[in-house]
Parts: structure tokens; C-alpha cells; sequence
């Protein structure tokens, strides 16, 4: 019984003289424990998110994320897989391919350059996957492929509109000019209201 009660007292004393080493994490493998727990990985989305593709124009542009650790500080040298669906609405990066891997610079930003709609209406998802010293993140960017509307969202009028109206306006100058140019007194221009019909 004495033997053991030496025991538990020497234990405890051991335990008393290693807990400030273990708290400044001087012990042999505490220190990197901490160390990775503060490069937990974050990924902020800086550019392509809730972004509406124009289907008509199928125009690139860029998508970009910033990689952080758990204090917000940037990571550098972080793998970015940036990836997108075959089937349905979606796009492609350059070169036609439906994923890219691109690594953070200095700031933790990752670009995935060049990506495009396929043409098909609808809205999608680029899945982002960041992979760092066995740390892994992932995220998504939720865009939309659409079409361009067919009319001017400020003045509701639409194109064909546009045209037409335009074309009235031109035959009623042209009127005025051969009037003109003719010299014939009885040329007038009576006021009225003109009408202007919906296209057939």
C-alpha cells in the first residue's frame, strides 16, 4: 500500500514539473500538433460566386479563392482543385476540361482562369477542394447559365421595337427632305399624333 501511494506521489510529481512545458509546447511532438491545428484550412470565395452566365455570348472569366489557416492568415502553396459536373448546366475551364488544379501564391489566392458556359440553361455548382501538408478544405461556388433577356431591363422596350420605331423615324425624315428638295408650295407638314404598332 505504502509502495503504492510512493508511486501516485512520484507521478504527480512529474506531471507537475511537465504541465508548463506541456503548455508552452515544448514536449517532443506537442509542438507540432499545434502547429497543425493552426493551418486548419479555410476557403474564402473572392470571385465567381452567384455569378449568371450569359449562354448566347459563352464569354470566360475567372474564379478565384483565397486560402486562410484558422488565425486568417493566408497559406501559400495550397493545392486548389477546382471542378464541375459533365451532365446538364455547367462549363468548362481552358482547353475544354471540367477541372483544373491551381496553387495558392503568397497571398493564398488560387485562380482558376478561363472557365465558360456549356450552353445549357441552368443553375450548377464548381466544387473547390484545398489539399495541405495531409489538411484537406472543400467548398462549393453556385453559378447559373442564362440566357440574356430580350428586353432592356430600365425601358422595357425590346430590340425589335427598337428597329421598328427606328425605321418610322427614317421614312418620315426621308418625307421631309424630297419635300423640301422639290420646292412645291403645296408641301406642308400638318401636326398629328403618330402610332406606332406592335410588331407582326
Amino acid at each position: 500500500m505504502k509502495h503504492l501511494k510512493g508511486d501516485s506521489v512520484k507521478a504527480l510529481c512529474i506531471l507537475l514539473i511537465l504541465v508548463p512545458y506541456l503548455q508552452a509546447g515544448l514536449i517532443p511532438g506537442v509542438l507540432e500538433v499545434n502547429e497543425q491545428v493552426s493551418r486548419n484550412l479555410n476557403i474564402l470565395v473572392i470571385e465567381g460566386e452567384g455569378a449568371i452566365n450569359n449562354i448566347r455570348q459563352k464569354a470566360a472569366h475567372d474564379i478565384a479563392v483565397k486560402i486562410e489557416d484558422r488565425n486568417h492568415s493566408p497559406v501559400a502553396g495550397v493545392f486548389v482543385l477546382f471542378s464541375v459536373k459533365r451532365d446538364g448546366a455547367g462549363g468548362s475551364f481552358l482547353d475544354g476540361l471540367e477541372f483544373v488544379q491551381v496553387k495558392t501564391d503568397a497571398n493564398g489566392v488560387a485562380v482558376a482562369h478561363g472557365f465558360h458556359s456549356n450552353g445549357l440553361p441552368g443553375a450548377f455548382r464548381i466544387g473547390v477542394t484545398a489539399t495541405y501538408q495531409g489538411l484537406t478544405a472543400e467548398t462549393s461556388i453556385k453559378q447559373t447559365n442564362a440566357a440574356a433577356p430580350a428586353e432592356d431591363s430600365r425601358t422595357g422596350i425590346s430590340n425589335k421595337r427598337l428597329v421598328l420605331i427606328g425605321a418610322v423615324s427614317a421614312a418620315a425624315l426621308i418625307g421631309v427632305l424630297v419635300g423640301v428638295r422639290s420646292g412645291s408650295s403645296d408641301f406642308a407638314i400638318a401636326p398629328g399624333k403618330g402610332t406606332v404598332g406592335a410588331p407582326k
